[in-house]
C-alpha cells in the first residue's frame, strides 16, 4: 500500500508534538511519501514532494492519502479525488481546531455550544473524507455529540514508550515546562507560569524553572531575562532527556485541544506533571493521572511544591504516568488499531453526506484552492 501524507508544514519531531504524530503515522503505514507546500524542507527519512503547480501530475499510484489537518483537505482534497478516485482518504485532525480556537477566544465556553465558521469547515472536511483520526478521547466523544457517525471516526492518540532508565528523585532538581512557543496555548501557558513563578520561589528560594522548547519568541525571552531562577533552553536535542533532569513539569494550560505531547514526554522521562483540566483532557482513564490536575491557582502551586518535596507522592505519580503509557498510549496496540481502521474504511461504502459535499455543485474548496494557487503564482 503506497501512502501519501499531505502536511501543512514539514514535520519536526524535535520541535512539536504535531511533528511527532505525523512521523508516527508515517512509520506505521511504512511505504510513505510526504508532501507539503511549506518552504525549508527538512531532512526526512521518507521521500518527499514539494507541492507546486504540477502537484496533481505527481499524484500517481497512491492507495491511501492522509491529510494532516482539515485545511490540507480543503486545499488538496478535490485534487486527490480527481487524480486518485480509488484512493482512500483519511483526515488526521491533529487536534480539533474549532475547539481550540473557541477556547482561545472564550476559555469558559461550553464546547457543545460552539457555532463558528471553523466548526462548519472542519465538520465538512470530516464528512468529505473516508475516515478521520481523532487524537483525544474527549474530542472523539464531542464530535459524536455534533452528529458525526462513530464508524467514520477512530480514536488514535500518539503512542509513547518509557525510557529504559530514568534518574531517581534524589538525582533531579527543579521544575520544567516544554513546548513549541509558536503554538498559542504554549505561549500563553509559559507566560502565565512566569507570572506565578515568584510564589514557588517564596517556598523554595533556590528553585530553578527550565523552559524547554523550539522557537522562543521575544515575549518569552524578555520575561526570562528579568525573572529570577528561570533558564530558557531552545531546541533541546532530546526533550525526554531534558525533562528527566527535573522533578516536576508545570503545565498551566488555559486553552487548547488534543492531547499534550509535553505530558507524554514527561511521563516517558518519569517526570510527574501538574496541569489544568484542559491540559489533562484525553490523557487519563478517569482514575489515574501521572501527577495532579488542578485549576485553582493557589492549589496548583501547592501541588507542584508537594510533588517536588515529597518523594512518596512523587513516586506514586511517576508510577501512574507509566501505567497510562502502557494502557492508553501503547505503541503496538495503537499501530494495530490504525491499520484495522484503514482496512475497515476501505471495505465500507462512502457516507451519503460526504457524497453530497463532494459533488461538483458543492465543491467550493476546489475553486478556493485554485484561487490560492494562482495568487501564490502571481506573487512569486
Amino acid at each position: 500500500m503506497r501512502t501519501l501524507i499531505i502536511c501543512s508544514v514539514w514535520p519536526e519531531e524535535n520541535a512539536s508534538a504535531a511533528g511527532v504524530r505525523t512521523m508516527q503515522i508515517a512509520r506505521t503505514c511504512k511505504n510513505v511519501t510526504l508532501a507539503s507546500h511549506a518552504k525549508n524542507q527538512k531532512n526526512l527519512e521518507f521521500p518527499t514532494i514539494e507541492i507546486g503547480t504540477d502537484f496533481q501530475q505527481k499524484l500517481i499510484d497512491f492507495d491511501l492519502v492522509i491529510f494532516d489537518r482539515f485545511i490540507m483537505e480543503e486545499y488538496y482534497g478535490w485534487m486527490v479525488r480527481e487524480a486518485l478516485p480509488e484512493a482512500l482518504q483519511i483526515l488526521d485532525m491533529q487536534d480539533v481546531h474549532f475547539l481550540r480556537r473557541a477556547r482561545q477566544e472564550t476559555p469558559s465556553i461550553d464546547p457543545k455550544t460552539i457555532r463558528s465558521d471553523t466548526l462548519l469547515r472542519e465538520l465538512g472536511s470530516i464528512y468529505r473524507v473516508d475516515g478521520t483520526l481523532v487524537i483525544s478521547s474527549y474530542e472523539y466523544a464531542l464530535l459524536q455529540d455534533f452528529g458525526i457517525p462513530q464508524n467514520l471516526l477512530c480514536h488514535y492518540p500518539m503512542y509513547a514508550e518509557k525510557m529504559q532508565s530514568v534518574p531517581a528523585f534524589d538525582a533531579r532538581a527543579g521544575f520544567s515546562f516544554l513546548g513549541n512557543f509558536r503554538h498559542a496555548p504554549n505561549l500563553d501557558a509559559a507566560l502565565y507560569l512566569l507570572s506565578i513563578w515568584p510564589r514557588v520561589l517564596e517556598k523554595i528560594p533556590h528553585a530553578t524553572l527550565h523552559l524547554f522548547g523550539a522557537y522562543p519568541v521575544k515575549s518569552i525571552s524578555d520575561k526570562v531575562r528579568s525573572a529570577k531562577g528561570v533558564k530558557l533552553h531552545a531546541h533541546v536535542p532530546d526533550a525526554k532527556e531534558s525533562l528527566a533532569s527535573t522533578l516536576v513539569q508545570i503545565v498551566p494550560l488555559r486553552f487548547g485541544a488534543g492531547i499534550k505531547g509535553k505530558i507524554l514526554s514527561s511521563w516517558m522521562a518519569g517526570t510527574p506533571v501538574v496541569t489544568s483540566s484542559i491540559g489533562a483532557e484525553g490523557m487519563h482513564d478517569g482514575e489515574h493521572f501521572g501527577g495532579s490536575i488542578v485549576d485553582d491557582e493557589a492549589i496548583f502551586i501547592e501541588e507542584a511544591l508537594r510533588l517536588a518535596t515529597h518523594e512518596s507522592a512523587w513516586k506514586k505519580a511517576q508510577n501512574q504516568g507509566a501505567l497510562l503509557l502502557e494502557t492508553l498510549f501503547n505503541r503496538a496496540l495503537l499501530e494495530e488499531k490504525l491499520m484495522q481502521f484503514i482496512e475497515t474504511r476501505r471495505m465500507e461504502e462512502q457516507n451519503l453526506i460526504g457524497s453530497i459535499l463532494r459533488h461538483d455543485t458543492c465543491a467550493r474548496t476546489r475553486y478556493f484552492s485554485k484561487w490560492l494557487a494562482l495568487k501564490k503564482e502571481f506573487l512569486a
